[in-house]
C-alpha cells in the first residue's frame, strides 16, 4: 500500500509538471525575432506576481502570438489583425517608402472595429500598397498594389477656353500625370506625348474648334478639352483718302485718288472702286467698277482719273471703297485731304480754263554766235487773252521779259531756251526747247554772173 501511494504521488507530480509548464507556454506566448525585438505588455497579475493576458507587440519585421499560420497585423490575442488602438497596429509610426524607394513619411494606420487598416504611401508616390506578414517556416512579403488615379489637364494660351480672332492661332499646351500616352480627338488627332505644347496654326472658321486628350495609365484613363471660339472675320478698312491734282500745265482737269488699307485679319487688299461726284450735282462722273462687284485693282491703294472725265470750273469729291482677300468689302470713304491750287480739305474746283502752252519759234532757223537771233512767243492762251508776262532764259546771259525779244549766243554749242508765261488768270506754265548754235559763219555760195 505505501508502494502504491509513492507510485500514486510521483505520477501526480509528474502529471502537475506537465500541466504547469503547458500553463505556462500558453500564458506565455512566444516572440519569433527578426532583426528587431519585440515587447511583451500584460494587462493583469496573477495570484504569484506573475503577468497574465499578456501580449507581445513587435515591429512589422516580427511575428508574435498565434500559431505559425496567423497572420500578424499587430499585437494582442494571437490575432495578428486585431486591434484596440492605432497604435496597436504593427506598422505605426514606421517610415514608408514607395517602390522606387522614395521616403512617403511616418506610417499612421486606422484601428478600424479592432482591425488594423492598411498603411501605404497615399497619393505621389505611384501606388499605394500594403505589407502583410505571415510566418510559417520563415517571413514572406505580400504586396498588393493600388495605383493612383490619371489625370490631364489641357489649356489654350493658358486658359480653360479661349476666344480669338479670324484667322489667329492659339499655343495648345498639356501636362498629365500616371499615365503612359495621350491620345487626342476633336479638332485634331494622333498621339502624344504626357506633356508638351502646340500650335494650332491660323483658325479659319468661324466656328468653335475643340482640343481633347484622352490619357490612359495603370490606375484608369482621364480625359480633358478645351475650346476655342474663333469670331467671324471682319471688313478690311481704309483711311487717308486724299486727292492731289494734275499738272494743269500739262494736262487737263483730273487727279490721282490714294488712300491707307488696314485689315483685322492681316488679309491682303484685293480690289477697290473709286468715285468722282459732282459736288453741285450729286451724280457720279467717273466710276472705276460700275458693277460694284469683282473689281479689280489687286493691292494697289491709288487710282488716276481719266483724262477727259471732268469739266473745267466744277468742284468734285472722291470716294473709295476696297476688297480683301477674303472677298469683304469696306463701307465706303469720302476723301478726307487734297493737295493742289483748288483743294478745299474734302473736295477741289478744277481750274476756270485751261492754263497757257509756252511755245515759241526763232529765226533763223541755223543761228551762228555773235549774230542775234529773233525769238517770238507763240503761246496757247485758253482764257481769250495774249499773255501778260514773259520770262525768257537763254542759258546765256542775259534773259529777257519782253514778248518778242532777240538775243545774240557768245559761243557756239547747244542752248535749252525756256519761256515762262502767263495768262490773264495768273496762270503761269514754263516751256523750253534746245537749240544749236555754230561758231562760225558759213562760206558764203559763189554764184556766177554774166558780163553785162
Amino acid at each position: 500500500m505505501p508502494k502504491l501511494r509513492f507510485l500514486f504521488l510521483m505520477l501526480f507530480g509528474v502529471l502537475a509538471v506537465v500541466i504547469f509548464t503547458t500553463n505556462f507556454s500558453a500564458a506565455d506566448e512566444v516572440c519569433v525575432e527578426s532583426s528587431i525585438d519585440c515587447t511583451r505588455e500584460c494587462k493583469s497579475v496573477d495570484s504569484k506576481g506573475e503577468g497574465s493576458n499578456c501580449d507581445w507587440v513587435c515591429d512589422t519585421r516580427s511575428y508574435c502570438g498565434g500559431s505559425a499560420s496567423e497572420e500578424n497585423r499587430g499585437g494582442g490575442g494571437g490575432s495578428g489583425n486585431e486591434c484596440r488602438s492605432d497604435s496597436d497596429c504593427p506598422n505605426s509610426g514606421s517610415a514608408v517608402y514607395d517602390s522606387t524607394g522614395r521616403f512617403c513619411g511616418n506610417c499612421n494606420p486606422d484601428c478600424d472595429n479592432g482591425n488594423c487598416q492598411s498603411c501605404g504611401c497615399g497619393s505621389g508616390g505611384g501606388y499605394d500598397y500594403e505589407n502583410q506578414y505571415n510566418y510559417e517556416s520563415e517571413y514572406s512579403y505580400q504586396y498588393q498594389y493600388q495605383y493612383q488615379t490619371p489625370s490631364v489637364d489641357i489649356k489654350a494660351d493658358g486658359l480653360d477656353s479661349r476666344t480669338i480672332d479670324y484667322g489667329r492661332s492659339v499655343n495648345l499646351s498639356w501636362s498629365s500625370s500616371n499615365v503612359n500616352t495621350c491620345n487626342a480627338s476633336g479638332d485634331w488627332g494622333g498621339n502624344k506625348g504626357t506633356s508638351g505644347s502646340q500650335s494650332t496654326g491660323s483658325l479659319t472658321g468661324p466656328r468653335s474648334y475643340s482640343y481633347s486628350l484622352t490619357c490612359p495609365g495603370q490606375g484608369g484613363s482621364a480625359s480633358d478639352s478645351v475650346g476655342v471660339n474663333v469670331n467671324a472675320p471682319q471688313p478690311p478698312s481704309l483711311s487717308s483718302v486724299n486727292l492731289t491734282e494734275p499738272n494743269y500745265c500739262r494736262f487737263g482737269p483730273g487727279g490721282t485718288v490714294s488712300w491707307s488699307y488696314s485689315d483685322p485679319q492681316s488679309s491682303g487688299q484685293n480690289g477697290y472702286r473709286v468715285q468722282v461726284i459732282n459736288q453741285s450735282t450729286g451724280s457720279t462722273v467717273q466710276d472705276s467698277c460700275p458693277s460694284g462687284s469683282g473689281c479689280s485693282g489687286g493691292s494697289s491703294t491709288s487710282y488716276s482719273i481719266p483724262l477727259g472725265t471732268l469739266s473745267f470750273n466744277t468742284r468734285y469729291y472722291s470716294r473709295v471703297m476696297v476688297w480683301n482677300s477674303l472677298g469683304l468689302a469696306s463701307p465706303w470713304v469720302n476723301m478726307s485731304s487734297c493737295s493742289g491750287q483748288g483743294c478745299s480739305g474734302t473736295n477741289w474746283l478744277t481750274p476756270p480754263h485751261a492754263y497757257p502752252r509756252p511755245s515759241f519759234t526763232y529765226s533763223p532757223a541755223s543761228p551762228v554766235a555773235k549774230i542775234p537771233v529773233q525769238f517770238t512767243d507763240a503761246t496757247t492762251y485758253s482764257d481769250g487773252g495774249t499773255g501778260t508776262s514773259w520770262n525768257w532764259d537763254f542759258s546765256d546771259s542775259p534773259t529777257s521779259t519782253l514778248k518778242n525779244p532777240t538775243h545774240a549766243f557768245n559761243n557756239g554749242g547747244t542752248y535749252l531756251v525756256t519761256l515762262t508765261a502767263t495768262d490773264n488768270d495768273g496762270h503761269t506754265c514754263t516751256n523750253g526747247r534746245s537749240i544749236t548754235v555754230s561758231s562760225t559763219k558759213p562760206f558764203p555760195k559763189w554764184k556766177e554772173i554774166l558780163p553785162f
